[in-house]
């Protein structure tokens, strides 16, 4: 049914899309209840994208609250609509949106904030999250020692990288 939707939206019928989209939603499809808030969004209506995502939210489908937070985010630089887009996905237990809320407090210079919701993540066995993606890197760029805490920055590591040291 979504690949049919898909069909339909590329075809230019969004109208016919959307139909097909609700009704895979409606049967469980998570991905559908994303395709859905993007068509409204796409479309200009705003308030009906965040009223889709917050019902796939409340039907455990967090990711399409997750995406309409990075939308907003990426497309408009709405930081404040972003993370509280953000952190109603966490509320419903989606461990990936504390990865996505770290990461607009890091843009919005709240290292503090981000890291907290970083561990947070990782607490709760979701490090993969944060391992996978840019937020690990920019908290702890030595990596962190196995009791937890940040690992100091390498002595000589700087030195033995330097073009020079490597004979360039």
């Amino acid at each position: 049914m979504i690949r049919l939707a898909d069909l339909r939206d590329k075809a230019g019928d969004r109208e016919g899309a959307a139909s097909l989209f609700q009704r895979a939603a409606d049967h469980g499809d998570s991905s559908a209840w994303f395709s859905l808030v993007v068509l409204r969004e796409e479309a200009g209506d705003r308030k009906g994208a965040e009223l889709l995502a917050q019902r796939a939210a409340d039907d455990d489908h967090g990711y399409a609250l997750i995406r309409l937070a990075t939308m907003r985010e990426e497309e408009e630089g709405d930081q404040e609509v972003a993370e509280t887009l953000a952190q109603r996905a966490a509320d419903h237990g989606d461990a990936s949106a504390f990865v996505v809320l770290a990461d607009l407090r890091m843009e919005a210079g709240n290292q503090e904030s981000a890291e907290t919701l970083a561990r947070r993540v990782a607490d709760h066995g979701g490090a993969h999250h944060i391992v996978t993606g840019k937020m690990f890197e920019r908290l702890w760029p030595s990596g962190l020692d196995p009791d937890g805490m940040p690992t100091g920055p390498w002595p000589g590591l700087a030195e033995a990288a330097a073009p020079q040291a490597c004979g360039l």
